[in-house]
């Protein structure tokens, strides 16, 4: 059987896609040597699940579904640039969520908690809601790049509400990853 690789997240609107791509490309007037993440796959991670087959998405779907419906949609807003591990030493480029992260931990807590009973491994660190923009791949531009990131740190992109996580696919390309949607669960009302 085929693995794919796969992950849960939640996608983004269209006002707040169109407005982080404009927030990339201040960045990137930086020109520093960074693989920005491409519109069409903008999200926020929720739980990386690895390499799973077509039986075993089926059964996380299953197993999550009641599981993300008796969550309440909830209101999120995206703002700050930051970077991880931090501004000094960034190798991943995020977006912050500046309200409704609290909402946003517990969905992800009741998911990490129902993935643990599937016997998949549990995360070691807190879950810190963040939309990631680009990935740092050497030292050319750095020094510009930060000081773009301090012009941005407070940059608002706005608010959506959360009412779906999706499972995804993830097929690495040499141009990039390509995702696709595999299954769609609804949160509640």
């Amino acid at each position: 059987m085929k693995k794919i690789r796969a992950f849960l997240a939640v996608e983004l609107v269209e006002g707040l896609r169109e407005r982080a791509l404009a927030l990339v490309q201040e960045l990137a007037t930086a020109d520093a040597d960074v693989n920005w993440v491409t519109p069409e796959n903008l999200h926020i991670t929720v739980k990386f699940l690895g390499d799973i087959d077509d039986v075993e998405s089926w059964r996380v779907s299953q197993a999550l579904e009641p599981i993300v419906k008796r969550c309440r949609r909830f209101d999120v807003t995206l703002g700050g640039v930051g970077a991880f591990p931090d501004i000094e030493r960034p190798r991943a480029l995020w977006v912050g969520v500046t309200a409704g992260e609290a909402s946003f931990v517990e969905l992800a807590e009741r998911i990490e908690t129902k993935m643990r009973e599937l016997a998949y491994p549990g995360e070691r660190r807190r879950f810190h809601p963040h939309l990631t923009i680009g990935r740092v791949k050497g030292p050319k531009g750095k020094s510009s790049l930060q000081q773009k990131m301090q012009q941005l740190a407070r940059a608002e992109l706005g608010s959506m509400k959360v009412e779906a996580v999706s499972l995804f696919s993830s097929q690495l390309r040499k141009k990039g990853p390509l995702y696709a949607r595999m299954a769609t669960l609804r949160l509640g009302r």
